[in-house]
């Protein structure tokens, strides 16, 4: 984001710990960052990593152990969850079904006694943002999950929120439906111009919709970045293995040559630019490369920083996916290549190579190059 934009949603050193039977359960350890004002801003963690613990302190729900909350200038932390503007959305939509669609989405006006006339303009207005201005005299009941989901929107922007909470929104919709559904999300928040914080487990969820995302661990942020810094940046181990398909392979510092450290990997040593220190000579690496950023050949065609045998291969639309048995730590690797490799079966030996400027390397977890 620009500089001189100013932080909508700033988190300073959130703490948050649970007692389980005599148990300390630290859920958020120290979690700082911002979110900018019409952001856009993806959770993405796997279950327990405490990107849920960290919307509902943002929403009130739960109290910190430490740490503060801030909107602007205002903190956060000890108003009450009916104070701070905010809307929310959740998994199971949390629809009356008793109401009309209209009843639902006019609900947050009414207990703020706004005027009948200025209720019916702000609902028909935000149903016709949503796409679904022709449902308002039916039951949610009559609805399908994307429409629904669509009302739960409506209702939480309806009385136009500082901050938009929504909490695995697409998790209870088939796949087709998801990728409909968070394309329509990302256009109504835009259209809104409403700073949101979207919580999800889905990586592909969060890498299409998020302006702006945050990889949680154990309470952690392990990396903040836009959905292409995340993907292709990676600043440690976590960050990825989490994010899309990788490869890891063991491997050795051999020297340096200039800025650029030299590893052995497989059967060849590659040359990458360092980016940080490392201890000495020697030392145990790992080296992370995207199965599109590996090449695969006939065993004759000669020699490569890999051989194995090609156990599945997969025709994928835009890629063929070839997984390969090699020897050694790495196990079964995954290679995509734009189209199918002539003379390469099921059950033939092959060879795999990559260029350098391809590879990640990480020293105890970290990125060093």
């Amino acid at each position: 984001m620009p500089e001189e934009d100013m932080p909508d949603l700033r988190y300073e050193r959130v703490r948050k710990v649970f007692h389980t039977r005599n148990v300390e359960v630290v859920a958020l350890n120290d979690v700082s960052f911002v979110i900018f004002e019409g952001e856009l801003f993806c959770l993405l963690g796997p279950s327990g990593c405490g990107k849920t613990t960290l919307l509902r302190c943002t929403a009130g729900l739960e109290r910190l152990d430490g740490g503060r909350i801030y909107y602007g200038d205002t903190d956060f932390t000890a108003i009450p969850p009916f104070r701070r503007g905010i809307g929310m959305v959740f998994q199971n939509y949390a629809l009356y079904p008793h109401m009309t669609v209209y009843d639902n989405v006019a609900y947050p006006l009414r207990i703020r006694k706004l005027p009948r006339g200025e209720i019916d303009r702000r609902v028909r207005e935000i149903m016709e943002l949503v796409g679904l201005p022709g449902v308002l005299r039916r039951n949610p009941s009559e609805l399908s999950g994307g429409q629904q989901q669509r009302v739960a929107l409506a209702r939480a922007l309806v009385y136009r929120p500082r901050l938009l909470l929504l909490d695995e929104p697409l998790a209870n919709l088939d796949a087709k439906l998801k990728v409909y559904m968070r394309t329509e999300i990302r256009r109504i928040q835009k259209q809104a111009k409403v700073t949101t914080l979207y919580v999800t487990h889905d990586q592909q969820e969060a890498m299409a919709i998020a302006d702006r995302l945050g990889v949680m661990e154990g309470g952690v942020v392990r990396q903040i970045g836009t959905p292409s810094e995340i993907y292709d940046d990676p600043a440690n181990e976590f960050v990825a293995g989490f994010i899309g398909e990788m490869n890891f392979f063991p491997a050795r510092i051999i020297s340096w040559e200039g800025d650029k450290l030299v590893v052995a990997v497989g059967a060849a040593q590659k040359r990458k630019a360092l980016r940080a220190g490392i201890k000495a000579f020697g030392d145990e690496v790992t080296v992370a490369l995207r199965p599109e950023h590996l090449r695969i050949f006939p065993s004759t065609s000669g020699e490569g920083v890999f051989k194995g045998k090609v156990r599945v291969v997969q025709f994928l639309g835009k890629f063929v996916r070839y997984q390969v048995a090699i020897s050694g730590d790495a196990g079964l690797v995954e290679v995509d290549m734009p189209a199918a490799v002539p003379g390469l079966q099921e059950g033939d030996e092959a060879v795999l190579d990559f260029d350098p400027r391809d590879m990640l390397v990480f020293y105890a977890g970290e990125r060093v190059a």
